[in-house]
């Protein structure tokens, strides 16, 4: 059991749904006072998200997965271009939802959202509910809230998704759990003037169940659902179906199926220029076709089977464990293999940290056995406040973006050379570095402290904090040795000669301003591994990053000081791959011959 309620956010104006036999589906067009049908969609997407695997204290849900990709079939059946997402994190979640807004339809477009998973709601200081959707990251609220409101995606931001959409109609629907208080309840009767409820706004919801609700993992809603659309929810059977009308259809089906333990809830926004309006559907079953005559023949022609011919290709990118999309649907990681038909299909490969790729191809016996994607690496973005007892400007990365207490937006994840220069001279500067973490508020506290008054020359000196990356090396200051870091020297102000050198790395010699903070990084001599393998050649990953082939002859990387995974993939399918490890100091340079080991038959 889980608890998953299924909300349509129906943001479209004024349309009809006709039934096409020609489509298999519905069809939304227009209707004008003159009663004219004109077709309304250029494009149709779908954006499909499953959730059923989740990581971090959340119940597992075996059907969400399965259900999003059957809708995501159905939608493709009705003519719709689907992207599926399955099982995502946080930031794959978000990553979809921007990839909606700026890359699925124009204004002549049309584009479905559809999310199986867990949902949660959260009671606001002013009482009022908050519903949320639970990525596969996402702790519960009860074993870190702070982190849950960070990781679930909030309906205001599906609510901000909504209105940046460039599409003209777009329909949302959640098959989650969370409360429908972002709309006025109705028990409305059915109204009759189909042509006024067209000519008006609306943005009506229905809820599968009210919160704090327990629905089954295979839902009563969803088969009432599509009862209701086949037509079984036209209660005036005048050939249309209203928003009201299917409300009270589902309010009524599913209270008696479920024997009381769901409520449906149906409404509209709580605004007076979007709830004027209804939703309509007009139903028109498909005729059957006319019988064919019946032709006798003599004798019944024998036709050779059709050969289906299969094209098996080997998909390798610079990142291992990039997700295998073809046509739309996963067969596996890279570095992989994988197996289709001739003729052309769609190729995709996803890896959270890196921007997409996606191509056609034409999959034919002569094709190269081999494709090679290189995708480009994600740039995470972080925010810095600096918190200070004295106002001063903030340079990150030699780069004046603003002063203490203000939030600066749009810097670099990774490690940041800080300085703070204070606006009255009698106070010190700070020199440091800080790790910018990405899609956070980064805080750096720092207390400056009185300083030497300007013109002062009486014997004063100021504790200079040195320190590095790593620590230990080795602090000269005008020739003078004064400690390793990290180390505090008592120093005169003024311009100095500071040294900093350690064993394997290239030493820092700068003539600098003495100052209350100085950190520097030093950077590691060049290390070098030197691979070959036999016999044929292979692709080597290192740190799961793809370096290109090696084969017989010695290869050499450069690579940095520290301990590595290597993985090389023959290119013959008859031996196994080769795994190890290799731990590289700073200056070292190691040699690694590797002999493939046959499969065992």
């Amino acid at each position: 059991m889980k608890r998953r309620f299924i909300i349509f956010l129906l943001l479209f104006f004024s349309v009809n749904i006709l039934w096409t036999q020609q489509h298999r589906g519905f069809k939304v067009v227009v209707k004008t006072n003159a009663g004219e049908i004109i077709p309304f969609y250029k494009e149709s997407y779908a954006l499909v998200v499953g959730v059923s695997n989740y990581t971090n204290g959340w119940i597992d849900l075996p059907n969400a997965v399965q259900d999003a990709n059957d809708v995501g079939d159905k939608l493709e059946e009705f003519g719709f271009q689907v992207t599926r997402v399955m099982n995502p994190n946080s930031n794959d979640l978000r990553d979809a939802l921007d990839d909606m807004v700026y890359n699925m339809g124009g204004p002549d477009d049309c584009l479905i959202f559809f999310y199986a998973g867990h949902g949660e709601t959260i009671t606001m200081e002013n009482k009022t509910d908050e519903g949320y959707l639970i990525p596969s990251d996402a702790p519960t609220k009860e074993a870190n809230e702070r982190l849950f409101k960070r990781k679930a995606i909030g309906m205001f931001e599906i609510s901000q998704n909504a209105k940046s959409v460039k599409v003209n109609h777009a329909l949302y629907i959640f098959d989650s759990c969370f409360s429908g208080a972002i709309f006025s309840r109705l028990r409305a009767s059915i109204p009759h003037a189909i042509m006024n409820s067209m000519a008006n706004k609306t943005r009506l919801f229905i809820t599968a169940g009210d919160k704090d609700e327990t629905v089954p993992d295979i839902s009563v809603f969803k088969q009432c659902l599509m009862n209701a659309l086949d037509g079984d929810a036209d209660g005036s059977n005048d050939g249309y179906i209203t928003g009201s009308e299917l409300g009270n259809f589902l309010y009524e089906k599913v209270i008696n199926f479920s024997q009381g333990t769901q409520t449906p809830q149906y409404g509209k926004l709580r605004d007076p220029e979007l709830s004027r309006g209804d939703f309509i559907f007009k139903v028109m079953r498909p005729t059957p076709p006319p019988p064919q005559p019946i032709v006798k023949r003599k004798q019944t022609p024998t036709y050779k089977p059709i050969e289906i011919k299969k094209v098996a290709l080997d998909v390798l990118s610079n990142v291992e464990g990039a997700t295998i999309l073809l046509d739309n649907k996963e067969l596996g990681i890279t570095p992989g293999t994988i197996t289709s038909i001739e003729g052309k299909h769609t190729i995709e490969l996803r890896h959270p940290k890196y921007f997409p790729y996606r191509t056609d191809i034409d999959f034919t016996a002569s094709m190269s056995k081999t494709f090679n994607v290189t995708l480009n690496k994600r740039i995470g973005l972080g925010k810095l406040k600096v918190i200070s007892d004295i106002t001063g400007t903030v340079i990150v990365d030699d780069i004046l973006l603003g002063v203490t207490g203000q939030l600066l937006d749009y810097i670099r994840a990774g490690r940041r050379h800080i300085v703070i220069q204070p606006n009255i001279k009698m106070f010190g500067v700070i020199d440091t570095t800080i790790i910018i973490e990405e899609n956070r508020v980064n805080k750096l506290a720092v207390n400056m402290g009185k300083g030497i008054g300007v013109g002062t020359k009486k014997d004063k000196t100021i504790d200079w904090n040195i320190s590095s990356e790593p620590p230990g090396a080795t602090v000269k200051i005008n020739g003078k040795a004064v400690g390793k870091t990290p180390v505090l020297a008592k120093w005169e102000p003024g311009e100095v000669k500071l040294e900093i050198s350690n064993e394997g790395y290239h030493s820092y010699s700068e003539i600098v301003s003495v100052t209350r903070y100085t950190h520097r990084v030093l950077a590691p001599y060049d290390t070098y591994l030197e691979v070959s393998c036999s016999p044929g050649s292979g692709m080597i990953y290192i740190d799961s990053e793809s370096f290109g082939g090696v084969t017989s002859t010695l290869k050499s990387f450069k690579l940095k000081a520290g301990v590595h995974r290597v993985r090389i993939v023959p290119v013959m399918r008859a031996y196994k791959e080769s795994r190890f490890n290799v731990e590289l100091a700073p200056g070292e340079k190691k040699t690694k011959q590797v002999k493939f080991l046959p499969k065992s038959r």
